[in-house]
């Protein structure tokens, strides 16, 4: 269950044993050319001691003033992109923009107008502006931003990872006075947990919506190394059903 197109799928363990055996891994991860994200607005403190910079705040005999509208994630609004099956946006997420994929065909297909229209953002949201339901995506990206440590956690405690890995970088180094990652990175000594998920980024998310019911069903969240790339040029994939909970959905690429 993956939208971002990727190919081949294994456990962790398959993945250090290709490691191992020294069998070259493709890339399994689409880097799209993305903008770079927006920072986020600075924000002022509930307890601030100058409430009158406060959105909504009020004093005797003044003119409340607005508040402030949410911060959305969504950097970028969903629309057709070549390398993606689906509806594409832009999200930040754990301090990166990141792809966030929306399996649309049903919308699609009952779409007969001019296909050209659907790459431009504003087209789509004018199109579907009554099925996608961007409150309830919001809340989605709004929990694996809150939950970056458990999402990582889980992702690396599901084989256990970091001693598979360990394992064989302790046996490449004592025949080889090193072990070569897939990035080219040369480790001389076995790497701890911490080093690993330090590495660790959001490289892309896949929503599946019922339109009827304007809710998210469930999505993936798939995770890629980066300097060191300890998962070897793959995607770790979790899978989250609409009750939050995580399963295993395998490293691909």
């Amino acid at each position: 269950m993956n939208n971002l197109k990727n190919s081949g799928k294994s456990t962790l363990k398959d993945a250090a044993t290709r490691l191992l055996s020294g069998a070259s891994a493709q890339k399994g991860r689409v880097k799209p050319n993305l903008s770079p994200a927006r920072k986020n607005a600075e924000k002022m403190p509930p307890n601030s001691s100058n409430p009158k910079k406060a959105k909504g705040y009020a004093a005797p005999g003044e003119t409340p003033q607005p508040k402030a509208p949410a911060e959305s994630l969504l950097q970028q609004r969903f629309a057709l992109a070549d390398e993606y099956d689906g509806l594409v946006a832009e999200a930040t997420l754990w301090g990166n923009p990141a792809p966030v994929v929306l399996d649309a065909d049903e919308l699609l297909d009952e779409y007969d107008g001019d296909e050209d229209a659907l790459h431009d953002p504003a087209a789509v949201e004018k199109l579907f502006k009554n099925k996608i339901p961007y409150k309830k995506i919001e809340a989605v990206l709004k929990w694996i931003e809150k939950n970056r440590k458990k999402i990582i956690d889980f992702a690396l405690d599901y084989e256990d990872f970091v001693d598979v890995f360990n394992d064989w970088a302790a046996q490449e180094i004592a025949q080889k006075g090193k072990a070569m990652l897939y990035d080219g990175t040369v480790l001389t000594a076995e790497t701890d947990r911490q080093a690993v998920i330090d590495s660790i980024c959001l490289s892309g998310i896949s929503l599946w919506v019922d339109f009827d019911d304007k809710t998210v069903s469930d999505f993936s969240i798939d995770l890629s190394t980066e300097q060191p790339d300890y998962f070897g040029g793959h995607t770790l994939t979790i899978e989250v059903d609409e009750d939050k909970e995580m399963s295993f959905g395998g490293m691909n690429g």
